[in-house]
């Protein structure tokens, strides 16, 4: 089972619960679940991302690395995470060595990935804002588009780099089994009810 079927799963259960609260918002599991299809198709059909296709998204934590987490799951690319502390050289061997096709970024680091020596084919796209230039991706995923999800469920889904302390950073990919398997382990050592709510 892929991490996406495990949330359709739930939201078969409870979809008017609350899936994530953010600052003044919230959204239940079927809107999550929506915001997910819809960034999946956004990402399959326009960006053209394939299975095994990998994307950055690089700002703090936000509802929008989760959809994007869930819709790379649906459509079988990777998603890395780039650690918004990192220096500059840092994120750009990261970047270089990760051969992301699209960054999508909160628009407060515009600027520091101005400043980065990008690769010339990569696309950069905002989360947020009101980038007249550029729209944000919460008005690019609004089409009706069809997903062709991945038939694979143990498709690499998530890099994630090394701290580098006796060299460079070296990337880890983790299978939707492991993730699956790390939230099983979490639920059961922290003895996780569905009432609970967590940071």
């Amino acid at each position: 089972m892929r991490i996406d079927q495990w949330l359709s799963k739930i939201e078969e259960k409870f979809p008017k619960k609350i899936a994530i609260i953010f600052k003044d918002n919230k959204w239940t599991y079927s809107e999550l679940n929506k915001l997910i299809d819809e960034t999946a198709a956004y990402l399959q059909n326009t960006c053209k991302l394939n299975v095994g296709d990998r994307f950055c998204f690089y700002g703090h934590n936000n509802p929008e690395q989760i959809i994007l987490l869930f819709a790379a799951s649906k459509i079988g690319a990777i998603i890395f995470p780039i650690n918004w502390r990192l220096a500059n050289p840092e994120i750009e061997y990261q970047i270089k060595n990760s051969k992301p096709k699209f960054i999508f970024f909160d628009t407060r680091f515009e600027k520091n990935l101005s400043n980065i020596n990008l690769v010339l084919n990569i696309k950069t796209i905002p989360i947020n804002g009101s980038i007249k230039v550029n729209k944000p991706l919460f008005e690019r995923r609004k089409n009706k588009s069809k997903i062709e999800s991945s038939e694979e469920t143990d498709l690499p889904l998530l890099l994630v780099y090394s701290s580098g302390t006796t060299g460079k950073p070296k990337g880890a990919l983790l299978s939707q089994k492991s993730i699956i398997a790390n939230a099983k382990m979490s639920h059961n050592a922290h003895s996780l009810q569905a009432s609970d709510i967590s940071l």
